[in-house]
This record gives C-alpha cells, sequence and structure tokens, in this order.
C-alpha cells in the first residue's frame, strides 16, 4: 500500500427515512464521481491537483446521512488544497443551481441496472447478511419486491429530495 494525499470533505445531511427505491445520493454521487468532459475531476486533472476522485454515501444511524468527496491529491493539490476545497463547493452550488435533471437520474438507474445484471459473485454468506440486514427496513410490499436490485441504484425519481439534498 502506498501513501496517498487524501482530502475528504463530508455533508451531513437529515435523514428522512429509508429510501430503498429512491435513493437520492445516488445521483449526487454519480455526478461528483463522474470523470468525464467538464466533470469536477476532469478540471482538477487539468490543473494538476489531483489524480482520482470517489463520491459516495454512509451514516445508517437513523438521525442522519453523510455524502462524501474523496479527492487524492498531487503535490501541487495538497499545497493548493484551498483551491481543491474551492472547486467541490463551486460544482456543488452549480449542480444546486441548475437542479434535478430527468437525464440523470436515467443514467443512475441504467446504470444500476447493468451493474445488478452483471454483478459478480460473491461470499453468499456476505450476501445473505446484508439481505437480512435489509429486510428488516423494507415496510411495504413493493419495497420487498426490489429488496435485491435496490443497492444497485434508484428505481424512482424523487425531484424534490434530491433538490432538497443539493
Amino acid at each position: 500500500m502506498q501513501d496517498k494525499d487524501l482530502l475528504k470533505v463530508f455533508w451531513v445531511l437529515p435523514y428522512k427515512g429509508h429510501e430503498s427505491l429512491t435513493r437520492p445520493l445516488d445521483y449526487l454521487s454519480h455526478l461528483f464521481g463522474h470523470e468525464g468532459e467538464n466533470s469536477i475531476m476532469s478540471y482538477l486533472k487539468k490543473e494538476g491537483l489531483a489524480t482520482g476522485l470517489s463520491a459516495g454515501t454512509g451514516g445508517e444511524l437513523h438521525a442522519f446521512k453523510e455524502f462524501y468527496v474523496d479527492v487524492d491529491l498531487t503535490k501541487k493539490g495538497l499545497k493548493e488544497y484551498e483551491t481543491v476545497l474551492a472547486a467541490i463547493f463551486k460544482y456543488a452550488n452549480k449542480l444546486k443551481e441548475v437542479g434535478p435533471q430527468d437525464y440523470v437520474f436515467e443514467e443512475c438507474k441504467i446504470i444500476g441496472q447493468i451493474n445488478f445484471d452483471f454483478m459478480s459473485k460473491g461470499s453468499a454468506l456476505s450476501y445473505c447478511e446484508r439481505q437480512t440486514k435489509n429486510m428488516q427496513e423494507f415496510k411495504t410490499d413493493e419495497e420487498m419486491a426490489h429488496l435485491f436490485r435496490h443497492t444497485y441504484g434508484p428505481l424512482e425519481f424523487d425531484k424534490e429530495r434530491v433538490a432538497e439534498l443539493q
């Protein structure tokens, strides 16, 4: 394992209950984690500030959710970490300004379906443990019908919740 200079940014967000069908933070993870043209990662690489970026969620305490952005910094990025932070927050503000977009949701949904259809086999015991934990969160028959698929992305678009989280 090699040493990395890593910048971690966390947002603590309100918990609104189990959101297995809508997974609104997947929307934000998709946008922040995107590495293509006009992405935050393409900007940071072009400026020589970062070599990698990941975004995701956590916090299953039924009190809050967390959203994080991790940036693998270059030596220049470490020296100019405030520039990296400014870029992250500028990007977050731009997403809020633009608001939730249907096409982004559709991308998340399609990618989730592909990941589900072609998931690699793992430990059966771990899989069963995860599903047992998940079953306790599912309250309706509709949610239970999506027990196996739900961790692979949203099935329904909750624009209001995404806007609230932005």
